[in-house]
């Protein structure tokens, strides 16, 4: 059993507890949040932290004890309408994994969100789901910035990974060139939907020392849309794509130096 279990919409401040099971919401709606509380022997596969994306920058401040192979904090897909930052829980022991649906950055023709992935960040993703920075009416950014020694994966949620398993990440139109950045990240087994890894439309991000691999098409794929897709691609390694490891197509200004291919 859960120690909170909660339905429907909810408001809810989950803090200063201590678990010895877990916390689950059953829809994202709402403005819940789960902070600063203790997990105590947080190894479970089928109890498991279940909240919305809205909640999961608040996720870092709980202590995750006695963590293993099953422990994940699980999120429900939704649009983030507020900056946030998603910490390595447990010291980067307890993957996040969107459980349904997509994490979108942004709601806002005006107001950039910007979403931050901290060094060590894994996050896994479900069949179906994608990471959406921006859309083609709202501005988003993401700032997904590891290190050589904590990297952050983004990935599969598959137990038997495989090229195309879910839709990667996705800059769209609105996202912000100058803020978003993958640094030191590895993204791999995604193609599914969209063709690739990484998916641009009219986008321009910073992508550098970073591992694009097992694509079901291509590792970056971009295209032009009230603009060329341009992005500065540096020091990354490419393998195991299925089609090209970058195809910017209808135009583009890229630059491209220092990768592996």
């Amino acid at each position: 059993n859960f120690d909170v279990y909660i339905t429907s919409a909810s408001n809810a401040v989950v803090t200063g507890n201590t678990f010895t099971s877990s916390v689950f919401f059953d829809t994202a709606a709402g403005t819940h949040s789960v902070t600063g509380n203790t997990f105590n022997n947080y190894n479970s596969a089928t109890r498991n932290l279940r909240v919305g994306a809205h909640a999961a920058a608040g996720l870092g401040s709980n202590t995750f004890n006695n963590t293993g192979a099953n422990s994940l904090a699980e999120i429900l897909g939704q649009v983030l309408t507020v900056d946030g930052t998603w910490s390595a829980l447990g010291g980067g022991s307890v993957p996040y994994s969107v459980v349904t649906g997509d994490v979108t950055i942004g709601n806002s023709p005006t107001t950039l969100v910007t979403l931050g992935l901290g060094p060590g960040v894994t996050v896994r993703f479900a069949s179906g789901s994608a990471l959406f920075v921006g859309t083609t009416l709202s501005r988003g950014a993401l700032v997904a910035a590891g290190t050589a020694l904590q990297p952050i994966l983004l990935t599969t949620a598959s137990a038997t990974p495989a090229p195309g398993q879910w839709q990667g990440v996705y800059f769209d139109e609105l996202s912000d060139d100058a803020t978003s950045l993958l640094d030191y990240c590895t993204i791999e087994y995604a193609g599914q939907t969209y063709s690739a890894d990484v998916r641009l439309v009219g986008a321009s991000p910073r992508i550098r020392n970073s591992i694009l691999r097992n694509s079901s098409v291509y590792g970056i794929y971009g295209t032009a849309s009230g603009g060329f897709s341009s992005p500065i691609v540096q020091a990354n390694t490419f393998s195991g794509n299925a089609n090209d490891d970058v195809l910017l197509s209808g135009g583009s200004n890229a630059n491209l130096t220092g990768n592996t291919f």
